[in-house]
């Protein structure tokens, strides 16, 4: 996560759940997520395919170029990402495991604006907060933009939110056992 809306709003679920159950779409404080509403939406539906967006902030519908509310979310994505986007969905709503999407939208004069797009799940199924931030902010968007593209997935796990997570029993280098560290940024911290 690389923008401080998607960090507020990541943090703001976090602390809005019980144990590892998600909060209710019902218990939502808007008030605490003042800063990334504009940001926002949330997405319901009785099926995948009937999933639309019952919310959009002001941002959400500036970065479409249209009102969203009550458009498919499918809709929003180029035509050869939507399987992948169904996919993660499903693994969002069933699992109850945040995602982080990276997109990419090409504007009028043919450059790429770089997006981070939060999938949260509530306690319902096909029920889901989600963000969407430019990362450039630099770069306005000044006409329609075409539609959004898939540039990576994450699966947000609490559990794996620290700079480098050792695998295994802890010992030590010295010790002659190996030990596995994941580096983030290839920065040992």
């Amino acid at each position: 996560m690389k923008h401080r809306l998607t960090v507020a709003l990541y943090q703001y679920w976090l602390g809005s759940r019980s144990s590892l159950t998600p909060p209710n779409v019902r218990n939502m404080d808007r008030a605490a997520i003042g800063e990334t509403i504009p940001n926002v939406f949330v997405l319901a539906g009785e099926t995948l395919e009937a999933l639309t967006i019952d919310f959009s902030g002001a941002m959400v519908n500036r970065i479409c170029s249209f009102d969203t509310c009550g458009a498919r979310f499918f809709d929003l994505w180029n035509e050869w990402d939507r399987d992948d986007i169904r996919n993660t969905i499903q693994t969002v709503s069933a699992l109850k495991l945040p995602m982080l999407i990276g997109a990419a939208a090409v504007s009028d004069d043919e450059r790429a604006i770089h997006f981070e797009v939060l999938l949260l799940p509530f306690r319902k199924n096909l029920n889901i907060l989600g963000s969407i931030v430019q990362v450039d902010e630099a770069r306005w968007i000044k006409a329609p933009l075409g539609p959004l593209q898939v540039t990576s997935t994450r699966i947000l796990h609490a559990e794996f939110e620290t700079p480098h997570r050792r695998f295994g029993k802890k010992s030590s280098p010295s010790a002659g056992r190996p030990t596995l560290v994941v580096y983030d940024g290839l920065k040992r911290k």
